[in-house]
């Protein structure tokens, strides 16, 4: 075989042509493309072919299949992945407590033992209105609301879940739902500032003003 780099001779190049004749002639070598060299030239797959095909590549058998299995975790609860997290090896247990249980020599890297870690430097307040729990709460206000703003009425857009009692001097009431309001964001806004400071009041106004004009479609910050 010829290296990288290498000039065949004119002998050469012609005792290669003739062993590859050959072999094109004994059917030793084939191309793997529809056309002359194909076996399945001109056939057709029957019916029965056809959807034994198909039922092999349904549901959990498609590689691009979006729905989700159920699998039973090692602490005996059931819950659902994708199978391509089982494939590749994911997927096995149902929480990250019991991945650090009963797979103790695979090394979990958060907190100290990640490699960014700066020693917990994150303030509370973040981690607290960061955390699954917030979310959570958020989006039970938004539900409860119907995705609109208490206040002026729109719907959609970009939401605020408002405390109506302080977040930092009322910690036992942070998840409450009774302490929760959806808010959009010049609303919000306006809580915060006053609704009696001049500026809330003309923000108010403006965005008052263009529910007016465009009705539950008001654009944000209102019109000017």
């Amino acid at each position: 075989m010829a290296r990288r780099g290498q000039v065949l001779s004119e002998d050469a190049r012609e005792r290669i042509s003739i062993a590859l004749r050959k072999q094109w002639a004994d059917g030793k070598r084939r191309s793997g493309r529809i056309g002359k060299s194909s076996a399945f030239k001109g056939r057709t797959h029957s019916e029965s072919s056809k959807l034994k095909n198909s039922l092999a590549h349904v549901g959990p058998k498609n590689a691009r299949w979006a729905g989700r299995i159920s699998v039973t975790c090692p602490c005996g609860k059931e819950f659902l992945t994708q199978p391509c997290r089982i494939n590749r090896g994911w997927g096995k247990f149902c929480s990250l407590s019991c991945s650090r249980k009963y797979n103790p020599g695979k090394r979990v890297r958060c907190g100290p033992d990640h490699h960014n870690w700066r020693g917990g430097i994150t303030p509370l307040q973040k981690k607290i209105r960061n955390s699954l729990m917030a979310k959570g709460w958020r989006n039970a206000i938004f539900e409860r609301d119907n995705w609109s703003c208490q206040i002026c009425g729109i719907r959609g857009g970009k939401l605020h879940a408002h405390h109506l009692k302080s977040f930092s001097k009322n910690p036992d009431l942070r998840f409450s739902l009774e302490n929760g309001i959806t808010l959009c964001v010049d609303c919000h806004r306006t809580k915060h500032i006053g609704v009696f400071n001049s500026l809330g009041d003309a923000v108010q106004a403006r965005h008052m003003a263009a529910k007016q004009q465009y009705g539950e479609f008001a654009p944000m910050g209102g019109v000017s």
